[in-house]
């Protein structure tokens, strides 16, 4: 995966030569998330199945605790609980209300570990009239080094065997919330009488490298479990549970392009074989541009039984024209209909900017007044959030599009800064500056959509070469908040583009990190119009600035100006003559950076504002 460790100035040596991506490891740090946008319902997987046993925990006389470990660290079922890691946040379960916990962390701090051998298990439940059985759960993981099961019994609890699930995780990574598992149980569960099923939280034993089943000494971070369903494994069913617009694997994934950094759409789907034979069936690929079909793709598929795969179309398809491209996928009908289609994430074509995040709904940073030591430590030292760029063209950066959040403190410096790395495969060689420029956030740039921070001159970008754009913390006074705002969904980092820097190595190794979950509003702006302020004509002025939508602009030539305003993606939103002093009203319009350009016979004036 395109996982980068980087240092500051020197790109570590990576032994990974798969494709573009290579392994990452954080410290055990504590979550950036400061708030978080609920994720929607996923559809369950088990709809039109045959159901033989269910549980939302809410009836807790369904379910036994116990612990092999011989200590205190067992499973809790509570209403909606959530963990630091998490940022608080709670399972979003269908059902809601209560779920199976196990908290690591409330076992051990720091250098006090304690073994985690806890399991919760089902009442036994029959499952005599089904040849073939799966177990659906949905979940919210972080892995440190815990391993998670499902184990099963088929004789009453004498003996149980494993089925891991999350084995395929690295440390710090987080799942979905929520993420449905599907785990086929017919081996031990088909026809069988009398079956219990249990979660198995197990520390990773240090002594033995969790080769077995014995606790080990370690602490870990935790797991939520909810909607448990015991139900007939269909013959044919395959369920489509992932989708991207590009390549992730050998390239990234972006939510805005300029046109003239336009490439080839290639869809992306994986599909899962939740039935009980192997699945041969065609996948359709459909890119819409603006709500019409621009280009549709087929490719036939045979899915093995119990496994996955990923699935390219390479279209050929290149936008040509400003607008939003969709990608959507489908299967034939099969005896589960409710994961036949998928829709990845859209693809906003526009004039000037490139960007991974797609919006602003959730805030991103450490929090300088929190209750967490390790957290206030995070914000008060210096730190950096970005991502990384890749351009298909050469093309001029003029700009840093930045959502500055609330917890941001006002009077607090940053710097907007460029780094190149020699080798998109491996990161072999040194990051390399490009440009950087140190700006002060102001009261009226926090929580109000979009600060554009233009650079005095531009620097050039070099299609092919990655790029890491960020925001940089540079002033470390105690108590300074720099908070951004980004998104976050099921897959809104698959890609790894999201870079933090940062001391979130073993031993608090300060370097460049990806694999964070989610995009911050981090955009490179190419809008050659942020150059201007180079006027042939000086006997204008436009005032206030910033400004809450009123503007006046002032001049003594008695000649009729033109004047036209465009927004800081260079479209025109207004456009006007001018004779004398005269005011304009620009409230309607969406806070951030604007251009006024007045020209008449004897030259040009142009301005940048700023839209409280």
């Amino acid at each position: 995966m395109n996982k980068f460790l980087l240092s500051l100035f020197v790109v570590v040596i990576s032994s990974a030569s798969f494709a573009q991506r290579e392994a990452t490891h954080r410290g055990k740090t504590p979550n950036p998330r400061v708030s978080l946008k609920k994720p929607e319902v996923v559809h369950s997987s088990v709809q039109n199945k045959s159901v033989i046993w269910s549980s939302t925990f809410s009836n807790t006389q369904d379910w036994l605790i116990g612990n092999s470990a011989g200590n205190s660290a067992d499973w809790q079922i509570s209403y909606e609980p959530s963990f630091w890691w998490s940022g608080n946040a709670q399972l979003a379960s269908n059902s809601g209300g209560n779920a199976a916990s196990f908290n690591s962390d409330s076992y051990a701090q720091a250098a006090n570990q304690i073994a985690n051998n806890a399991w919760i298990q089902s009442v036994p439940f029959s499952c005599s009239n089904f040849s073939t059985v799966a177990v659906t759960f949905q979940q919210f993981f972080n892995k440190w080094t815990g391993r998670t099961f499902i184990q099963v019994s088929n004789n009453g609890g004498q003996t149980w065997v494993d089925y891991e699930v999350n084995a395929s995780m690295e440390n710090n990574d987080e799942t979905p919330n929520p993420q449905e598992v599907t785990v086929d149980i017919t081996a031990t569960a088909g026809s069988a009488q009398e079956v219990m099923i249990r979660f198995l939280y197990l520390s990773n034993a240090i002594s033995d490298g969790g080769t077995d089943n014995t606790a080990g000494e370690g602490w870990d971070y935790g797991w939520i479990v909810d909607d448990v369903v015991v139900a007939e494994l269909p013959n044919n069913d395959v369920a489509l549970t992932n989708a991207w617009h590009a390549n992730i694997t050998d390239d990234y994934e972006y939510s805005m392009v300029p046109l003239s950094q336009a490439r080839e759409i290639i869809p992306c789907v994986v599909i899962s074989n939740e039935g009980a034979l192997t699945q041969s069936l065609v996948v359709t690929a459909t890119i819409t541009k603006d709500g019409s079909v621009v280009n549709q793709s087929t490719q036939p598929v045979s899915v093995p039984y119990a496994t996955k795969d990923t699935i390219w179309f390479n279209s050929g398809y290149i936008p040509d024209d400003i607008g939003e491209y969709n990608v959507s996928f489908s299967v034939p009908f099969d005896q589960d209909t409710s994961d036949n289609s998928i829709s990845a994430a859209p693809l906003h074509v526009n004039d000037n900017v490139m960007a991974h995040d797609y919006g602003s709904a959730a805030i991103f940073g450490w929090n300088p007044t929190s209750t967490d030591s390790s957290i206030v430590n995070l914000a008060n030292g210096p730190h950096g959030w970005g991502c990384i760029y890749v351009p298909e063209a050469d093309q001029e950066i003029f700009g840093v599009d930045v959502n500055f959040a609330v917890g941001t403190s006002p009077g607090l410096e940053v710097i907007a800064r460029i780094l190149r790395f020699d080798q998109i495969g491996g990161i072999q060689g040194n990051l390399q500056l490009v440009r950087e420029q140190v700006f002060t956030v102001y009261a009226q740039d926090i929580g109000t959509g979009v600060r554009t921070l233009t650079f005095a001159q531009p620097a050039m970008l070099v299609a092919g070469s990655g790029y890491i754009i960020e925001i940089y913390k540079l002033d470390a006074t105690v108590g300074q908040g720099f908070m951004l705002g980004g998104s976050e969904n099921s897959t809104e980092d698959d890609d790894y583009a999201t870079v933090g820097f940062g001391p979130y190595g073993q031993g608090g190794a300060i370097n460049y990190y990806t694999n964070w979950g989610f995009a911050p509003f981090v955009r490179a702006n190419f809008n050659q119009i942020l150059s201007v302020e180079e006027n042939s004509v000086n006997n204008f002025s436009v005032h206030p600035n910033p400004t809450n939508g009123v503007i006046t602009i002032e001049t003594e030539e008695n000649e009729s100006s033109r004047v036209i305003v465009t927004n800081i993606q260079g479209r025109k939103i207004l456009e006007t003559e001018l004779s004398g002093t005269q005011s304009i009203d620009l409230s309607n319009n969406a806070s951030g950076t604007y251009v006024i350009k007045v020209s008449n016979s004897k030259g040009t004036y142009s301005k940048r504002i700023v839209l409280k």
